[in-house]
């Protein structure tokens, strides 16, 4: 009997993970922005440390298709950052190296210059 009851309780455990998982961890994106002349910036009013990862809004940037956005991503991604676009939702999704940007001192201010 307790191991039966001990066997349910790992499978729901897993159960309830994979589901989590599955879904997400359910944190906001940190977000960017680009301005006109598509240079990328992070909110500098943020009181907290450089994210990984940010969502940058491109509904009104103009990309006509995904393939001028995947361009753009491969010849703007840098070794410190990626860009990977997602055209059907209007999105670039830039993923930060935070150890290469540690160890060089950048911070918010820093990227942005």
């Amino acid at each position: 009997m307790r191991n039966t009851i001990t066997c349910i309780s790992i499978l729901l455990f897993l159960a309830v993970l994979s589901s989590t998982y599955a879904q997400g961890d359910g944190r906001t994106l940190a977000q960017a922005h680009m301005d006109a002349e598509f240079r990328i910036s992070l909110d500098q009013r943020a009181k907290t440390a450089l994210q990984q990862t940010y969502g940058i809004d491109i509904s009104s940037s103009g990309f006509d298709s995904a393939a001028r956005l995947d361009w753009f991503c491969n010849s703007f991604s840098l070794d410190f950052h990626q860009l990977r676009g997602d055209f059907a939702s209007k999105q670039i999704i830039m993923t930060l190296d935070t150890r290469k940007l540690a160890r060089r001192n950048w911070d918010v201010k820093k990227v942005n210059q």
